[in-house]
């Protein structure tokens, strides 16, 4: 059971940003994210969670050695809840298997996310369907659909990479040095 009140700070930039970066760990080379309107981001992956994955806290797929972000976790049941509890906003998980759409129920005298599961018989994958008011706008510029060598894009001139963790006392991680950056800057502010 998931609070409305647990991280109190995510927006639709942080809903945005979990579903498509799991689907690029999930299929690097094989996802797809569309915006058809400003209220609407659709993020479709070929590989899709298991019911257990979805709604079991310490399910995942994250691999031991930090070389994943995993998929469809524990940031995907925060997005969902995040996405449930902002104004004119709503998500919609579409899999093979069952069609999850999410709502605030009383458990125990107390609010907390609740998942509607429906059979589905969907294509092959997974789709994400997040409508909430300037989603498209939030990820304007924040996350690319064209990558070749990584999760990397030039935005006005200069290279970013966007990762889910900070480093707060150990900067030479290996992970960072793949990249060949000479001087890693780190902004610590979720904003921007």
């Amino acid at each position: 059971n998931l609070s409305p009140k647990y991280a109190p700070n995510w927006s639709a930039w942080e809903i945005a940003r979990e579903f498509v970066c799991n689907a690029i760990d999930a299929a690097p080379n094989e996802y797809k994210t569309e915006s058809p309107n400003a209220n609407t981001l659709r993020v479709w992956t070929p590989t899709a969670p298991s019911i257990a994955e979805m709604f079991m806290i310490g399910e995942g797929s994250k691999g031991p050695g930090g070389g994943t972000i995993g998929q469809f976790g524990e940031g995907a049941k925060i997005a969902a809840l995040a996405c449930t509890r902002l104004k004119g906003s709503r998500i919609a998980i579409h899999t093979k298997d069952a069609n999850i759409t999410f709502g605030f129920e009383d458990v125990l005298g107390s609010e907390c996310l609740h998942a509607y599961v429906e059979d589905a018989s969907n294509p092959e994958g997974m789709t994400v369907d997040i409508q909430s008011p300037g989603i498209a706008s939030s990820i304007a510029g924040r996350i690319f659909a064209g990558i070749e060598d990584g999760p990397m894009s030039p935005c006005n001139g200069i290279p970013k990479l966007y990762v889910k963790v900070v480093f707060i006392a150990e900067h030479d991680a290996p992970a960072l040095w793949d990249w060949n950056l000479k001087d890693v800057t780190i902004n610590r502010d979720r904003a921007m």
